[in-house]
């Protein structure tokens, strides 16, 4: 096992199945943007507040801040169960070697405009337990 394996081991990263990881492979490939390694850090409400509070919470550095955001995502009751009521977007990072991380944010359509991509410099995302892998080097 690698040391980049290992940590995502010790911060509770999970592994994307394989057709969700061809889901956000499309994603992305959709908006022209590729990495090494791509994580799923979560989801937030397609909102313009709740894209603007994703950004605050990178630029502060604050990993709960952004757990705070996903866990806001406003949710109805119907016959099924709990469903998100409002649009959602994917949050994702992408690591590239010898450069800082990004933080995108993406709807789950590929004809879609990106609703945030910044700079993710020094952010904690190894802090962020739950996230999910969806593409790494073979």
């Amino acid at each position: 096992m690698n040391p980049r394996s290992l940590l995502d081991y010790l911060t509770g990263t999970q592994r994307a199945s394989w057709s969700d990881r061809g889901f956000h492979t499309r994603n992305l490939a959709g908006h022209g943007l590729t990495a090494e390694k791509v994580y799923l850090l979560g989801y937030a409400a397609a909102t313009p507040a709740s894209v603007e509070r994703l950004a605050q919470c990178v630029h502060r550095r604050s990993a709960r801040c952004l757990r705070r955001v996903f866990d806001n995502l406003p949710w109805e009751e119907d016959e099924l169960g709990p469903l998100p009521s409002d649009p959602m977007c994917a949050v994702y990072l992408l690591v590239h070697p010898g450069q800082p991380p990004q933080l995108l944010v993406l709807e789950a359509v590929p004809s879609s405009p990106v609703l945030l991509h910044v700079a993710a410099t020094g952010f904690p995302y190894h802090l962020l337990w739950g996230k999910t892998l969806v593409s790494e080097p073979t």
